[in-house]
C-alpha cells in the first residue's frame, strides 16, 4: 500500500481524475512565507503515488474566480488523446494539454450576456456552455452530463442531461462542442418552457416524463421492494427497517424532486449505462442522513428507457464522501463502497457479493471511500486522516477480505 497526504478540498466535487494508466491527478497550491497562493497546479501521482508531472490552471482558476462569473470547478477528465478537461458547475469547458497550455474552451463568449436572464429566468450564457462531466464508453464515444439545477439559482439550465457522442473518439479541439445524442434527464419542473440544450444535441428522442418522474412511478420495477410496499405497507417497512434499505416512499422528507442530481454515468455494455442519483446537498432540507434515498438506474443507451434499479442495503454512504461508484473492468464488475458494506455488482446490475464492515477489525477501512480502479490499481480516501491509498484489492472474493485486512493494518501504522 502507498499513501499521500490529501488536500481536503478536491472532495467538495470530483477534482480528481484517474487515467487509463492508474495515474491519479489532484490539485496542489503553493503558496509563500505570508500565505499569499503563487502557484496553482494540477500534479500527476503514478500508481505508487510518485509525482511524475505538474502544469497550471491558474489561467483558468483566475477567470472562474473573477466577480463576474462565480462559478468553480465540478469534474477533471482525460481523453484518449491525453488532454486534460476541466468542467465547471456552469458547465464551462476548458481544454488543456500537459503543460497547462489552454487549448480551447466551450462557453460564451461574450462577456457582456454573463449573468443577463432571458425569457422565464434562463441565462443566455448557457445556450454556449457545453457539459460538467465526461466519460468514456467501452466503444470509445463519450458519455457527457451537463450539471442541473442548483439551490439558489446558479446555474439556470436547469436540468441534469446525459448524453452520448455520436461519433467515436471525438475532438475537443473543435469550435463548437461534438455532436451529441440525448439519452435522458432529471427535470423537476415539467411546466417550464423551452430548456436550454447542450448545444449540438440531438433531441428527437426526448420524452416526458423524464427520469426523475419515471422513478414516480416504482410500482414498475419488479427487481426491487417498490412493489411490496404497494402489497404490504407493514412488511416493507419492516424490511427497510431491518436492512437499513434506501426508502424512495420518504423522499419529499429528505430529498425531494428539486434536490437531486445525477453524479456518474457509467458505461456497461452495447446497450446500457448505469446512473448514479443522489441529492445534490444545496439545501438543508436535503442534508443526506439514512433516511435519503439514493437510486442507481440502469437505462438503455439508445432510448434512455429504465430498464431496472438497484437498491444497496446500506444508507451509511452518506458517512464517506465522494459517494462513488468503482468500474473494475479488468474484472468486468462495479464496486460501491459504504461505511457499513463493500458491495461487488456485475455489469447486469445484480449485487453478487458482499462484504460487512462492521467488526472492529476493519474499522480503519471503514473510513475510506473508494475513489476508482484503473489496471488493477485501486485508489481510496481517508475521511479522518485526509490521505489517498493505492492498493491492489483483488479478483476473487475469496481474496478480497484478506487483502482489506491487509490494508488496514497498514492504514494503522501511518503518521498523520
Amino acid at each position: 500500500m502507498k499513501h499521500l497526504k490529501a488536500k481536503e478540498s478536491f472532495l467538495y466535487y470530483n477534482n480528481f481524475a484517474i487515467d487509463r494508466n492508474a495515474n491519479i491527478y489532484l490539485m496542489r497550491d503553493t503558496t509563500s512565507i505570508d500565505n499569499e497562493i503563487i502557484e496553482k497546479e494540477i500534479v500527476v501521482y503514478n500508481s505508487e503515488l510518485e509525482e511524475i508531472n505538474s502544469f497550471s490552471y491558474k489561467e483558468v482558476f483566475d477567470y472562474l474566480m473573477s466577480t463576474q462569473n462565480q462559478d468553480w470547478f465540478s469534474r477533471f477528465y482525460i481523453t484518449h488523446d491525453n488532454l486534460f478537461i476541466i468542467g465547471t458547475k456552469h458547465n464551462r469547458v476548458f481544454v488543456l494539454n500537459f503543460d497547462g497550455q489552454v487549448l480551447n474552451t466551450f462557453y460564451e463568449k461574450d462577456e457582456t450576456l454573463i449573468g443577463k436572464l432571458h425569457g422565464q429566468g434562463q441565462f443566455v450564457a448557457q445556450k454556449n456552455h457545453f457539459a460538467e462531466g465526461f466519460f468514456d464508453t467501452k466503444d470509445n464515444r463519450i458519455l457527457t452530463l451537463t450539471y442541473g439545477y442548483g439551490f439558489g439559482g446558479i446555474n439556470e439550465r436547469g436540468r441534469f442531461i446525459i448524453g452520448i457522442s455520436k461519433e467515436k473518439n471525438p475532438s475537443f479541439l473543435d469550435t463548437e462542442p461534438f455532436a451529441t445524442t440525448y439519452i435522458n434527464d432529471i427535470w423537476a419542473n415539467l411546466d417550464a418552457t423551452t430548456p436550454i440544450w447542450i448545444k449540438n444535441m440531438d433531441t428527437s428522442n426526448v420524452k416526458f416524463p423524464n427520469l426523475w418522474h419515471e422513478l414516480d412511478e416504482y410500482k414498475a420495477y419488479e427487481n426491487s421492494l417498490f412493489p411490496l410496499y404497494l402489497k404490504n405497507q407493514e412488511e416493507y417497512l419492516k424490511t427497510l427497517y431491518t436492512h437499513k434499505l434506501s426508502n424512495p416512499s420518504r423522499r419529499y422528507k429528505s430529498c425531494n424532486s428539486h434536490h437531486l442530481k445525477i453524479n456518474q454515468v457509467i458505461d456497461l455494455n452495447e446497450n446500457q449505462i448505469l446512473a448514479t442519483i443522489f441529492t445534490d446537498m444545496q439545501s438543508k432540507s436535503s442534508k443526506p442522513d439514512k433516511n435519503t434515498g439514493y437510486y442507481f438506474i440502469i437505462l438503455d443507451k439508445n432510448t434512455g428507457k429504465i430498464i431496472k434499479d438497484i437498491s444497496p442495503n446500506d444508507t451509511t454512504v452518506y458517512q464517506n464522501f465522494p459517494m462513488l461508484i468503482v468500474d473494475d473492468k479488468i474484472n468486468q464488475r462495479l464496486l460501491f463502497k459504504t461505511e457499513e458494506n463493500l458491495f461487488l455488482i456485475n455489469y447486469l446490475g445484480e449485487i453478487y457479493f458482499q462484504l460487512s464492515l462492521t467488526d472492529r477489525k476493519f474499522a480503519p477501512f471503514r473510513n475510506l471511500s473508494y475513489l476508482g480502479i484503473e489496471n488493477g490499481i485501486s485508489f481510496f480516501y481517508d475521511n479522518k486522516k485526509n490521505m489517498i491509498y493505492s492498493t491492489v484489492i483483488g479478483g476473487g472474493t475469496s481474496e478480497i477480505e484478506e487483502v482489506i485486512l491487509n490494508l488496514t493494518n497498514e492504514i494503522k501504522k501511518v503518521k498523520l
